[in-house]
């Protein structure tokens, strides 16, 4: 009799054990998950992962918003995502779809991209303060600073690269990405490129 009760007890700890081990694999398995998921939004990024989407439906071709420095259109519909081309101020884009995150999908001189509905307007519609502002948020403005006349405009994260063009002193440029490895990534002028952290300093 004892030692069926003793065999009846090694099962049920045997069980118990198991279920103990299945449920701490499946709460730290959970944890390590969601730890892994809120940190793997990059940190060089300016903007949030914020979609702005008025509801509205645009079809055909519409007119881009992107200030002095021009529009960045990005690889796919997200925030995160990375910046291809800049398309000056006023430019004609057809719409070739809308995304499901606020991003329509854009065709300008063959090159496809996605930017937030928010930033195709129809002709001659101009551009109320809110845009303004959000697009300062989306892409902060910084000014060229510590520097006796320009800096360059890199067309990589080194200054052996090709030159892109001068960025003069006191002149702002919009900021695409936050200084990583010594450098901005930066529009001017409808253009792309690199410009050293140490020469830029925030707009206020």
């Amino acid at each position: 009799m004892m030692k069926y009760e003793w065999m009846k007890f090694k099962a049920f700890l045997g069980w118990f054990t198991m279920f103990v081990t299945v449920f701490l694999v499946v709460l730290f398995g959970g944890y390590f998950l969601a730890v892994m998921l809120s940190s793997a939004t990059p940190e060089d990024s300016v903007v949030r992962e914020v979609v702005r989407d008025f509801g509205d439906s645009k079809e055909g071709v519409y007119y881009t918003y992107g200030g002095a420095h021009g529009l960045p259109i990005r690889q796919e519909a997200s925030n995160y995502a990375k910046v291809i081309k800049v398309i000056p101020n006023k430019t004609p884009v057809e719409i070739v779809s809308k995304s499901t995150r606020g991003f329509y999908k854009i065709k300008y001189n063959e090159k496809i991209g996605f930017v937030q509905g928010m930033y195709l307007l129809k002709l001659n519609e101009k551009p109320s303060d809110e845009l303004k502002k959000h697009l300062r948020e989306d892409f902060p403005i910084y000014t060229v600073s510590n520097c006796a006349e320009y800096v360059s405009l890199f067309s990589k994260k080194d200054t052996q690269s090709k030159v892109k063009g001068k960025v003069y002193y006191g002149c702002q440029v919009r900021v695409i990405e936050l200084a990583r490895d010594g450098y901005f990534k930066v529009a001017y002028r409808n253009r792309v490129g690199y410009i050293k952290e140490e020469y830029l300093v925030t707009s206020s």
